[in-house]
């Protein structure tokens, strides 16, 4: 590898630069030299000092959460299934205290986390119809990307009806429900423009029958 630093000027410069050591590196050689100046009758000094090598972690593709709470644990098994493009179902088991969860899909605050809904009945995908949710307040933006909720099992399955099972040793198994709400509209939406056309074919048929029985008495 090999970089150039411009020194215009008489005052210090620096250059910092990564290197990625292979892993059957064992020795670093390295070189430095400045250019002689090209213009006729002119002379320059160069100075190096200072040189450094900082260890610096592995940090690409990693993602590090830093505050002020402790104690947190993970759950002891998260694992998912894609229902569609706009749902997903989130299976938590054995958590025992508040956690972190990450949805790689783009932030948009009309994501919704919230308990499984199997027992709302028949009502329950209608726009407006609710569950208990995770509050927006603990769905936040992370990486500047992607969507994450801040989870508290014991606020979130208090009196629940439906979507958490306390175990014995006081841990929570929790079924959750991800969800791009304004896609309920969008089905909505399209299920009252198909019964709008259907209704308008049966009554053209009928009409167009009423039409032939009423001409055929004349």
């Amino acid at each position: 590898m090999r970089e150039t630093l411009s020194t215009p000027g008489n005052q210090w410069h620096t250059l910092n630069t990564t290197i990625t050591a292979p892993n059957v590196g064992a020795k670093l050689n390295l070189t430095v030299y400045a250019f002689p100046d090209e213009i006729a009758g002119r002379s320059a000094t160069v100075n190096y000092d200072n040189f450094k090598l900082i260890k610096i972690p592995a940090l690409q593709g990693s993602f590090h959460m830093v505050g002020q709470q402790s104690g947190f644990k993970p759950p002891q098994k998260v694992s998912y299934q894609i229902a569609s493009p706009t749902k997903k179902y989130i299976q938590i088991k054995h958590a025992t205290t508040p956690f972190y969860l990450v949805m790689k899909d783009s932030f948009h605050p009309n994501w919704r986390l919230s308990l499984n809904n199997n027992d709302g009945g028949l009502f329950s995908g209608l726009p407006w119809a609710t569950s208990a949710a995770v509050s927006d307040k603990d769905h936040f933006r992370l990486n500047n990307l992607m969507n994450g909720w801040y989870i508290d099992p014991g606020a979130l399955c208090n009196e629940a009806k439906y979507g958490c099972t306390r175990n014995q040793d006081g841990s929570y198994d929790i079924q959750l429900e991800v969800e791009f709400t304004s896609q309920r509209w969008f089905v909505a939406g399209l299920i009252i423009s198909t019964l709008t056309i259907i209704g308008c074919v049966v009554y053209l048929v009928r009409d167009k029958r009423n039409y032939r029985a009423g001409k055929g008495r004349q």
